[in-house]
């Protein structure tokens, strides 16, 4: 598995990380994902052999979160 750090925009309450982690953790090939509102960070395991960062970018922004900052841990 391969770290990936996302800072996003609408992220603002615990709901917003609950959203987050469930939208992720459906996606195939996404380990743990821990999402922070205060800090509009998102960290998680992925494996690149079967999703890419942009399918996770993707994901996020059709969930209403746009990501600003995509880095690996």
């Amino acid at each position: 598995m391969t770290p990936l750090s996302l800072t996003l925009s609408g992220m603002s309450c615990a709901g917003c990380e609950q959203r987050i982690a469930n939208v992720l953790g459906r996606l195939d090939g996404v380990g743990s994902v821990q999402a922070d509102h205060r800090e509009r960070t998102v960290r998680l395991d992925y494996d690149p052999s079967v999703v890419t960062p942009e399918t996770i970018s993707a994901r996020l922004a059709g969930a209403g979160y746009a990501p600003i900052q995509v880095a690996a841990r």
